[in-house]
């Protein structure tokens, strides 16, 4: 998902915005790296919502946010 995000920095309007998205995936990567299932799903739930704050604000755009809502639901079900 971090290169996904990277390949659409464009659709992220704020630096600040886009800074918090990568450090929230850079966490979720650790996790998936040990192998930490629950960690992976706990944090993932929280970038949705990290996701649906920067909608609210309008730093990201509709496609983006639908994109990646979709990558997070796809890897909160793999871990589960």
């Amino acid at each position: 998902m971090l290169k996904s995000l990277r390949n659409n920095r464009d659709k992220v309007y704020t630096a600040d915005a886009f800074h918090e998205l990568e450090l929230h995936l850079i966490a979720v990567s650790r996790y998936e790296n040990k192998q930490k299932a629950k960690k992976v799903v706990k944090h993932m739930k929280g970038w949705k919502s990290l996701l649906d704050q920067q909608l609210e604000k309008d730093v990201i755009s509709d496609k983006a946010f639908d994109s990646f809502q979709k990558q997070a639901d796809k890897l909160i079900k793999k871990w589960k």
